[in-house]
């Protein structure tokens, strides 16, 4: 999805704050972003991208979430067999499932100014009990029926312990599908990484790629032409986050999206409160 004039100012001011480190070289590194901004119609993941890129050029890159990714992936592991009890315990365990793994893409320190534990807690407590659309929930049920394949664009570190009881839900409910699921190739914010995949216990249950990259978002260009051959042969798509909207959303894929609206744009863009959940399908 091509980034919009608000999304490039919130880019450009997160350039803005860390462009002060590099002192004589700020101005230099600014325009080089600008003129990137300029000349391309990329989405807001790949930009960051480019930026990221950039700014190694000039001094190295730390990433300062590796504490927060850490004690996340911790705190929901510590809470996995309750919310899994809870998820069998409801109703429809599969909607369940996806309401918890959604309440999960809060935890997202790219898009929010502060990620609190209390307030991650209180949105798992309520659980976010509004239902997924009806047309929605049952052409997603109605493709797993007859799909083989089920590809997860993963997003966050905790987050991720959320997705892995989604996909226990599907195999469970859906024996003839093959499950699988795609995380960051490198570190970037506190995004989910192979190494957190591996961490919080999703390859024993499905296989895991990663896209290569320390890129905030999955971009269909950017994947090798293997990876992006194989996500075409999946028939069930579900793509998490905000960041994978933005660089999955209009590429000719039949693809569902999960997400809370995080920001203003997002908001806006669906008619929508921030931090309301969304569950959307785009398909050919």
């Amino acid at each position: 999805m091509k980034v919009n004039t608000s999304c490039e100012q919130c880019l450009y001011n997160h350039q803005l704050d860390r462009a002060k480190l590099l002192k004589d070289k700020e101005k230099e590194f600014l325009d080089r972003c600008i003129k990137i901004m300029e000349e391309n119609d990329f989405s807001a993941p790949h930009l960051s991208y480019i930026f990221d890129g950039i700014y190694r050029e000039y001094a190295p890159l730390k990433n300062p979430y590796t504490n927060e990714k850490k004690k996340f992936n911790d705190l929901v592991l510590s809470m996995e067999t309750m919310i899994e009890d809870k998820i069998e315990a409801s109703p429809d365990p599969l909607q369940t499932a996806i309401i918890y793994s959604r309440i999960g893409n809060y935890i997202d320190f790219s898009a929010l100014d502060h990620v609190s534990v209390d307030e991650f807690l209180n949105l798992l407590e309520k659980g976010n009990t509004i239902p997924l659309d009806n047309d929605t929930y049952a052409l997603f049920k109605k493709k797993l029926d007859y799909g083989k394949r089920f590809m997860l664009l993963c997003d966050n570190c905790g987050e991720i312990v959320l997705d892995k009881l989604l996909i226990k839900q599907i195999q469970k409910l859906y024996p003839h599908i093959v499950c699988f699921a795609l995380v960051r190739g490198l570190d970037v914010v506190n995004d989910a990484t192979r190494e957190d995949a591996l961490y919080c216990g999703l390859d024993t249950i499905c296989t895991v790629y990663d896209n290569g990259k320390a890129i905030a978002g999955t971009v269909v260009e950017l994947l090798t032409d293997e990876l992006k051959a194989f996500l075409y042969t999946c028939d069930v798509i579900l793509s998490k986050g905000q960041g994978n909207y933005e660089g999955m959303s209009h590429g000719n894929l039949n693809i569902f999206y999960s997400f809370l609206c995080k920001c203003d744009i997002f908001a806006r863009r669906f008619k929508t409160d921030k931090m309301t959940g969304m569950f959307i399908y785009e398909g050919n």
